[in-house]
């Protein structure tokens, strides 16, 4: 039977059954699929809810409120880019080597860029937005540079936050976060900094908007919001008007785990939250925001909590669209949460570090949302994979039927889960100078070797450096990684020759190397960041000299 026979509705089952690889190539099969590709959400909306790629779209919103020819333009986008990385070498489309210190951008040059900063204190935070456009980096002394990766040029330097040294000293932390807007070319940055007045030097934070201009490769900075808080937070984030930061207990010096706090962030209304643990790590979206936290038997749980409203029901300089009345009302309602236990069985506190924790989700605005959870002990060892799904509209419906009737004794606003097993084990080589890093989609990983290989006969060039990534459903499942753990299958040594079997050489053998410039091949400084950007397949990796490749796959 030909397909272009068969009613809409049929045509969309089908379509909901296949995954985003072959749903993209069903699109292209005629110019009827083709045209309800470009008009039909439902075409897709089945299928890119459940994937597990990341998908270039520019907007912060439900999938079911995107045009079909935008979510058509991402699904090929992405299937593009996932088969080039699955590949047995994925291809470099293009590639930028950019040197220290960074040149700055014109009008830029008589500006003070902090060159009194070694590379390794003023790229000592990271964060690459989506497109691959802009690197953020805020230093060891909280001096803000922008780096536009498209040109190489320093877009900004920004050190009216700066940390005294004095301050440093005592365990000043550095913790920000940035939301994008307008397709990238605004955005809204939240940093800790020290409020400075005559009486005295408070903890809290700051909100700087940004002007991103990438055709002049400049940034600019302005500064709308100071608040004190009750000390530096080890975390901090926002999403749209909200503001989640954690600051850690004072009597235990060195952590980064402590109470989690909610408010609004333009005129400083605190929002009330269930009991959450202190938290280990945070995550904003859309419409809610994930917490680790860890219970006082240090048992660990994935905490997911709503927000009040929605985060785009405001603008991005947080002024509210909502009306004042109704306003006052959202923000006094009790807020739900579903709590997932994490089977984590790694140390708590390791080389005087609590375990990191990677929160690895995309928002769809679907009622079922998936997270990988990725963890491990601090200062070494292996990353162990979780994976849970959430409801979304459960959680909603509970805050808004509390909200309607408090004395009702059928709303649950706590619901306890259990997350079974760990789903996936990172193995790590013998001998080797790195950790594995996840992208953000959780599914996906990359990583580097080191290598001496002599490339000509006069030994003036020798390959040292290699890049790897593979996809976490390639690997052994943990059942059978619990089976081998006292085996050599167990083991990850790329010179032994073991069974297939083996979960170490499954995960060899999922390896697909990066083909990269001759120049990262043979670099002779140690390696100080590497990083996958799933959204436009860009790779990111930087020596402790400051140098640094920007490759595109």
């Amino acid at each position: 039977m030909n397909l272009d026979t068969l009613p809409e509705a049929l045509i969309f089952e089908i379509c909901n059954e296949l995954d985003i690889l072959s749903l993209v190539s069903l699109s292209e099969v005629n110019q009827n699929l083709r045209t309800l590709a470009n008009t039909r959400v439902s075409f897709w909306l089945q299928t890119l809810t459940e994937t597990d790629l990341v998908l270039p779209l520019t907007r912060s919103q439900a999938l079911h409120n995107y045009d079909a020819k935008d979510l058509n333009i991402a699904a090929h986008r992405a299937a593009r880019i996932e088969r080039n990385l699955t590949s047995s070498r994925p291809e470099l489309r293009s590639w930028r080597h950019i040197t220290w210190p960074f040149e700055p951008t014109r009008g830029l040059e008589d500006a003070n860029l902090a060159l009194w900063e070694t590379p390794v204190q003023a790229v000592s935070m990271h964060l690459v937005d989506d497109g691959g456009e802009w690197m953020f980096n805020v230093s060891s002394n909280n001096i803000i540079r922008i780096l536009h990766l498209r040109t190489g040029k320093l877009a900004a330097c920004y050190d009216g936050l700066q940390y005294l040294e004095e301050e440093i000293d005592a365990g000043a932390r550095i913790a920000w976060a940035v939301e994008f807007f307008d397709s990238g070319n605004r955005a809204v940055m939240i940093v800790n900094c020290f409020v400075r007045t005559d009486k005295s030097d408070d903890p809290g934070y700051t909100i700087l908007d940004i002007n991103l201009d990438a055709a002049n490769s400049r940034a600019t900075f302005k500064p709308s919001k100071l608040e004190v808080t009750a000390g530096l937070a080890s975390y901090i984030n926002i999403a749209g008007p909200f503001v989640v930061y954690v600051i850690p207990d004072a009597n235990k010096p060195g952590s980064t785990v402590g109470k989690i706090s909610m408010g609004l962030w333009a005129d400083s209304t605190p929002i009330e939250l269930p009991p959450l643990y202190p938290c280990l790590r945070v995550a904003l979206y859309e419409e809610y925001f994930i917490s680790i936290g860890v219970s006082p038997n240090d048992e660990v749980l994935a905490q997911v909590v709503p927000y009040p409203y929605k985060s785009t029901e405001t603008d991005s300089t947080g002024k509210n669209k909502i009306k004042p009345e109704t306003l006052k009302e959202l923000l006094k309602r009790r807020l739900s949460m579903h709590s997932f236990k994490i089977p984590y069985t790694g140390a708590m506190w390791s080389y005087n570090e609590m375990p990191s924790a990677r929160i690895c989700h995309r928002y769809t605005g679907q009622r079922y949302n998936n997270v990988k959870l990725w963890m491990r002990p601090g200062g070494s060892g292996t990353y162990s994979i979780f994976s849970f799904r959430f409801d979304l509209t459960d959680l909603l419906n509970a805050v808004e039927k509390y909200a309607n009737d408090p004395t009702s004794n059928d709303v649950l606003m706590v619901k306890d889960f259990v997350v079974e097993s760990e789903e996936r084990r990172i193995l790590e080589e013998a001998e080797l100078k790195h950790l594995a890093v996840p992208a953000s989609s959780g599914r996906r990983y990359i990583w580097w070797r080191e290598v001496w290989n002599v490339l000509s006969a006069d030994r003036d060039r020798v390959e040292t450096f290699r890049l790897y990534t593979s996809v976490t459903d390639d690997l052994a499942p943990y059942s059978q990684i619990r089976e081998q753990i006292t085996t050599p299958g167990y083991r990850l040594d790329p010179e032994g020759k073991f069974d297939e079997d083996f979960c170490g050489s499954k995960q060899l053998k999922a390896a697909k190397r990066f083909v990269i410039p001759d120049s990262l091949a043979e670099r002779k400084d140690p390696v100080y960041l590497f990083l996958l950007v799933e959204w436009c397949g860009t790779a990111i990796v930087q020596l402790r000299t400051g140098e640094l490749w920007v490759l595109r796959f």
